[in-house]
């Protein structure tokens, strides 16, 4: 849902700003891009603030975020200007760092400790991203290797 709510705003805000607002897709497109820069550093920093918060309130501040910033979307209008719209695509897009990263990191930690991996449609080592997962993976069967080794070891003496 987050998603949808969250991507619905890059795809029909410059549909607007050109079709309501009269401006050029260049201009439309410039709007757009502090969206992008910031959802990558938000990206990046919300994997570290796992470190300090639960994933749950890291999350749930994420989605106070884009429902605070969403609900700005309503002021929009026809003499808006681009900056400002720019700003509530910025600030909306925090909200995908403080989402999308903790839970990806969580499923990814999960599926590296519950033996899964990256396992996708029944192929393990083989799917989208996951390059942390399929090293979990590889540690993960490597230790199990180890272990079946000690044990069919003949005992010394």
């Amino acid at each position: 849902m987050a998603s949808v709510v969250t991507w619905a705003a890059v795809f029909l805000l410059p549909v607007f700003v050109q079709s309501v607002q009269g401006r050029s897709a260049l201009a439309a497109g410039i709007a757009m891009a502090p969206q992008g820069v910031v959802t990558g550093l938000s990206t990046a920093l919300g994997s570290r603030v796992i470190t300090r918060f639960t994933v749950r309130s890291t999350v749930c501040c994420g989605f106070a975020v884009l429902r605070l910033a969403s609900l700005l979307l309503v002021l929009v209008g026809a003499g808006t200007s681009l900056w400002v719209i720019a700003l509530m695509l910025a600030v909306r897009s925090v909200s995908t760092g403080l989402v999308i990263s903790p839970v990806g990191c969580r499923a990814g930690a999960r599926a590296a400790r519950d033996g899964r991996g990256d396992r996708v449609r029944g192929r393990p080592g083989r799917g989208g991203g996951g390059g942390a997962a399929r090293g979990a993976e590889h540690e993960r069967r490597r230790r199990v290797t180890a272990r079946r080794a000690e044990t069919r070891a003949p005992p010394a003496g």
